[in-house]
C-alpha cells in the first residue's frame, strides 16, 4: 500500500498572493507510478491534437485519493473536484489559455529534466486576469471565437512564466487564464512530458 506520497524535504516558493511552488513535492516512487501509468497505455479518456488525458474522480484511483487527502491536511485544501493527467507530444503546443472552475489547481511536472530539451519552453504562463463573470463555460474554458485571446489583449494582461522543474508543483487560483508554455522534449517515447493536476474548490460554475 502506498502511503507517504507528499515529499517530506519540501521547498516552498511564494510568487504571488495567488501562485506559489512547491518544489520536491511527491516522493519518487510516486512520481514513477504517476508518469509511468501514463507512458505504458494506449487508451485515454480524451484525445486532443498533441496531447491526451486521463481523468481521476473522486473515490476512482487508490493514488488520487490519498494525494488529496496528504495534501489537503498538508496546504490546507478543501473541496477536491477532480484530478488529471496530460501527455504530451515530443513538440507540441500544449494547452493554450483557458481558465479552471477551481479555487486551487496544483500542476504536478513528472518528467525528469533530462528529458527536456528546450528549457525555455516546457513550463506554465499565468495571467493576472480572470473571466468576465458574465462568460459562459465555452468562452473561459473554451476560447469561443478566439474571446480569451481577444479579452487578454484587451485588458492588457500580465503574463507569469512559471520555468519547467521536475517534480515542481504549481499552487494557484484556477480561473486565472493560464497555458502550457509548449513542449520541446527529446525525441524517445519516455521523454514525452507528463503532468499530473487537481482541483480543490469550486468557482466560475
Amino acid at each position: 500500500m502506498m502511503t507517504n506520497l507528499l515529499n517530506a524535504k519540501l521547498i516552498i516558493k511564494p510568487i504571488s498572493d495567488k501562485i506559489f511552488l512547491v518544489d520536491n513535492l511527491l516522493n519518487e516512487h510516486v512520481i514513477g507510478y504517476l508518469r509511468l501509468r501514463m507512458e505504458f497505455t494506449n487508451t485515454f479518456d480524451d484525445y486532443y491534437k498533441d496531447y491526451q488525458a486521463t481523468n481521476y474522480l473522486p473515490g476512482k484511483d487508490f493514488v488520487t485519493d490519498t494525494l488529496e487527502k496528504e495534501m489537503s491536511t498538508k496546504f490546507k485544501l478543501n473541496n477536491f473536484q477532480r484530478a488529471w493527467s496530460f501527455i504530451y507530444n515530443n513538440f507540441s503546443d500544449g494547452v493554450q489559455f483557458h481558465a479552471d472552475p477551481s479555487n486551487i489547481n496544483v500542476n504536478i511536472w513528472l518528467t525528469p529534466e533530462e528529458s527536456i530539451e528546450d528549457y525555455s519552453k516546457n513550463g506554465l504562463l499565468i495571467c493576472n486576469k480572470k473571466p468576465p463573470k458574465n462568460w459562459s463555460r465555452e468562452q473561459w474554458n473554451g476560447n469561443k471565437d478566439g474571446c480569451i485571446n481577444k479579452f487578454l489583449q484587451e485588458e492588457k494582461a500580465e503574463i507569469i512564466k512559471i520555468n519547467y522543474r521536475y517534480n515542481r508543483g504549481i499552487f494557484f487560483d484556477g480561473a486565472l487564464f493560464h497555458k502550457t508554455d509548449s513542449v520541446k522534449t527529446k525525441n524517445e517515447i519516455l521523454n514525452r512530458r507528463v503532468s499530473y493536476t487537481m482541483l480543490f474548490g469550486n468557482t466560475l460554475e
